[in-house]
């Protein structure tokens, strides 16, 4: 009996299971906020360029302050004297032969893959690539022609300070004009009553003259009556 007893018990005991222990609660770590250095858009950014693309046709002048794409056909001239000018392999440029102070392009940096007919003044430098035609005097502080480029024409290296002078500054000068110009135009009320006072004062001068004249020949015939 004591025997039993003991057996059933020790068979209770062995019967019961251990609490599961619950796993340990992971630690909090924090997070500290990584920041990046992002390079800026607008730095990224090449400078704004226009083109005027293949099978396009153009005649007149091209101003402005952005580097210009050619690669279509320009029959008049390029004044931009702060940027680049490139020529394309399509591109054709047909610009006056007569003289250096009237160019066909005037740039800061002129690249030809094409063709230019007409005389050319780059403020840095002139590259004619290996495709690229020039038939046409050049004003530029460097010049680099590549071999197979075909080139018939006069070359005047100058130094930069006298390119600026003669062609940067005067060029400059001359879209400043053209913007004024465009701003008087964009407010011809302005020109119209300038027009007016003007013309008021030319009536009034006109008056005034012939109210003068003829008191003046009264005065005279009385005179001439003495």
């Amino acid at each position: 009996m004591w025997k039993s007893i003991q057996s059933s018990g020790y068979g209770r005991a062995q019967n019961r299971k251990a609490p599961t222990p619950e796993p340990p609660a992971p630690a909090q770590v924090p997070i500290e906020p990584v920041i990046e250095a992002i390079p800026s858009v607008m730095s990224a950014m090449p400078a704004a360029e226009s083109v005027l693309g293949q099978g396009l046709k153009f005649k007149g002048t091209i101003t402005g302050t952005d580097t210009l794409y050619v690669d279509g056909t320009l029959d008049g001239s390029i004044n931009i004297p702060t940027q680049r000018v490139t020529i394309g392999q399509n591109g054709h440029v047909l610009g006056s032969m007569t003289t250096t102070l009237n160019p066909c392009i005037t740039a800061r940096e002129i690249v030809v893959m094409g063709k230019i007919t007409g005389n050319i003044v780059a403020a840095d430098r002139v590259e004619i690539r290996a495709e690229g035609i020039v038939l046409g005097d050049v004003v530029t502080h460097r010049i680099s022609i590549a071999d197979g480029a075909f080139f018939r024409g006069e070359v005047d290296l100058r130094k930069p300070e006298a390119l600026r002078e003669a062609v940067v500054e005067p060029a400059a000068e001359g879209l400043n004009a053209i913007s004024s110009l465009k701003e008087a135009l964009e407010k011809p009320e302005d020109s119209i009553s300038a027009g007016v006072v003007k013309a008021h004062r030319s009536e009034a001068e006109a008056e005034s003259f012939t109210e003068a004249k003829t008191e003046l020949d009264t005065i005279e015939s009385g005179v001439g009556d003495v």
